[in-house]
């Protein structure tokens, strides 16, 4: 008989370890799970952090450490992403705030089909 359990160990942000046996199938769901939950956690605190400053830009700052601007996301991904935690900025004001940030360099941004897609530098 064959054992096809594997054996993993998950470190968190605070230190705590997981340990984990199953198959392959269930300790990488559960490896994807938990990457998934801290990166929802990072946005929490991203959004603390920001409300704690209280400006969008900041906040936009946060995102990109939390790691929102890993892939490029366009104007309208990140007004959503504001929406979610309940910070009202008018498209216009977003799209100023955002070339700011490019010409600082805190973003880059290139185009996706039609739109500027924004990124981590």
């Amino acid at each position: 008989m064959v054992n096809n359990m594997a054996k993993a160990t998950i470190k968190s942000e605070n230190g705590s370890q997981i340990y984990l046996e199953g198959t392959p199938e269930e300790i990488s769901k559960i490896i994807s799970d938990f990457k998934k939950r801290e990166e929802q956690l990072a946005e929490v605190k991203a959004s603390r952090k920001a409300r704690e400053k209280g400006t969008v830009t900041d906040f936009i700052i946060n995102l990109k450490t939390s790691g929102f601007f890993d892939k490029p996301k366009t104007i309208f991904d990140i007004k959503s992403k504001l929406k979610e935690h309940a910070i009202t900025c008018k498209i216009t004001t977003l799209s100023g705030i955002l070339i700011n940030l490019v010409r600082k360099g805190d973003l880059s941004r290139k185009k996706i089909e039609k739109l500027w897609g924004y990124m981590k530098r």
